[in-house]
C-alpha cells in the first residue's frame, strides 16, 4: 500500500465566526477614529495613542469571536481604551520608580524626524497641559471633545450625573486656560 500525501484542507468557517468578524469590522470602521481621538487626549505621545487603539480593537476582536462584545459597543470600546491607558501609565510610573531605586535612568531613544516635528507643533503644549490635569477631568475632556460624545454619554461612561460631568468639564477647561493660554 502506497502512503498517501495528506494535504491540509481548508476548514470552512462557521456562519457564527463569519458573523462575529463582520460585527467587529463594522465596529472598527465606525469607531476607530473616536477611540483614537479619545486616546490622544489621554496619551502625551501619539505612538502610545496608536498602540492603545490597536490594543483596544484587538480586545474587541477577541470579544466578538467569543460572543462577549456588547450590542452597544462604543461605551465598551472607550472603557477598554481608558483602562488600557491607565494600565500603561501605571506600568510606566512603576518602571520609572524601580529604575530610580536601582540608580538607573530610563533608556532614552533617538527621536525620528516625524517625532521631532510633532514635538515642535503647538498642540504639544496642550498635550502636556492635558497630561497635568487630574485623570477624571482629563477623561471627561477626552470623551467630550476627543471622542465627540454628548454630556449625557460622558456622564454615563464616567458613572456620574450630567451636572457633575458638566462641572468636571468646566473645571478642566478653566484649568487648561490657566496652564496653556
Amino acid at each position: 500500500m502506497k502512503a498517501e500525501t495528506i494535504l491540509p484542507r481548508a476548514v470552512p468557517r462557521s456562519a457564527q465566526a463569519a458573523a462575529a468578524d463582520e460585527i467587529f469590522e463594522v465596529a472598527y470602521v465606525l469607531h476607530r477614529e473616536t477611540v483614537l481621538r479619545f486616546l490622544r487626549g489621554r496619551c502625551p505621545v501619539e505612538d502610545d495613542a496608536l498602540d492603545l487603539t490597536a490594543f483596544t480593537f484587538e480586545r474587541a476582536l477577541r470579544a466578538s469571536r467569543t460572543g462577549q462584545l456588547p450590542e452597544h459597543v462604543l461605551p465598551w470600546l472607550l472603557r477598554t481604551a481608558r483602562n488600557a491607558a491607565i494600565d500603561r501609565q501605571r506600568r510606566s510610573r512603576t518602571r520609572t520608580l524601580l529604575l530610580g531605586v536601582l540608580g538607573r535612568s530610563p533608556a532614552t531613544t533617538a527621536r525620528s524626524a516625524e517625532q521631532e516635528v510633532l514635538a515642535r507643533e503647538p498642540d504639544e503644549g496642550l498635550r502636556a497641559a492635558l497630561a497635568s490635569l487630574p485623570s477624571d477631568q482629563r477623561d471627561a475632556l477626552a470623551l467630550r471633545y476627543g471622542a465627540d460624545l454628548t454630556i449625557r454619554d460622558v456622564a454615563s461612561l464616567l458613572g456620574k450625573g450630567e451636572a457633575a460631568t458638566q462641572k468636571l468639564i468646566s473645571r478642566g477647561l478653566t484649568r487648561l486656560k490657566e496652564i496653556h493660554p
